[in-house]
């Protein structure tokens, strides 16, 4: 029985060369294109959740369910190989590419010297960084429970005996980050898993990058009552540049039958 971790897709699928992963990658970042449940065209079951949209944390039984559909009807009209997943038109090329060079990326990002370097556990003037336990270090709640140092001290006898004395452990607070801090390094792991080619050429990248690490330093400081529209942060984007002139001709190319009989009345 093969046992699927909740982690995220990038960190279950560590095969970067293998495509079908690929693929299987992108069906998360463009659930659309695969005809998977999405925020834009699809509505949420309340009886599955509570919240306005899904999690779409784990979503291999809606993938897997799809795909067995696919195959069989592949099946009945011809014999082919499926093994090999089938990229929606306007994914082929370049957008495998990429995603296939994030992937790669991630396993190349050091998220821990990131983390350290943007959010460092700052400590008070009466505690030295080696007072904070490993159980915090690592997160491990388990290890909590109890914190005590050995000290060995003489008693009347003259016996070396060992007391165990209690060090008082950090607060949670102490070991907290500013907004600031968590800005910077969100914006930092983009800047180093994303490919430029997801922003666009050489004559835009830097300025489609530059709206998106606005926004999200903009959406981490949001307070509960403040929302953030998607047309709000792409407005500003550039995509009539070379490299994404393939996609608008693929739209073109789906919306045609329609321009065509507009143009006739």
């Amino acid at each position: 029985m093969k046992l699927i971790y909740l982690s995220d897709v990038l960190n279950r699928y560590r095969d970067v060369n293998d495509v079908n992963q690929t693929v299987h990658v992108m069906k998360y970042i463009f659930p659309r294109q695969f005809g998977l449940h999405n925020v834009f065209t699809s509505t949420v079951d309340f009886k599955e959740s509570a919240h306005i949209f899904k999690d779409y944390t784990l979503r291999e039984q809606e993938i897997a369910v799809l795909q067995q559909r696919r195959d069989i009807k592949r099946a009945e009209k011809e014999k082919t190989d499926m093994c090999q997943q089938k990229i929606p038109k306007r994914l082929r090329g370049m957008t495998v590419e990429l995603v296939t060079k994030l992937r790669k990326l991630h396993q190349r990002c050091s998220y821990a010297a990131i983390l350290q370097y943007y959010c460092p556990i700052s400590v008070s003037s009466t505690r030295s960084a080696n007072d904070i336990p490993l159980s915090f270090k690592a997160l491990d709640k388990s290890r909590l429970a109890s914190h005590a140092l050995p000290k060995e001290v003489g008693n009347s006898t003259g016996n070396v005996a060992t007391q165990y004395v209690n060090v008082e452990e950090p607060k949670y607070t102490e070991l907290a980050c500013s907004v600031s801090e968590v800005s910077a390094f969100c914006r930092a792991v983009l800047l180093n898993i994303v490919p430029h080619g997801f922003w666009g050429d050489t004559e835009t990248y830097r300025q489609n990058e530059a709206i998106i690490s606005k926004y999200i330093d903009m959406f981490i400081r949001a307070r509960k009552s403040e929302s953030l529209s998607i047309h709000e942060i792409i407005q500003n984007f550039k995509v009539r540049s070379s490299i994404h002139k393939r996609f608008i001709k693929l739209t073109l190319v789906d919306y045609r039958p329609v321009l065509v009989a507009m143009s006739t009345h």
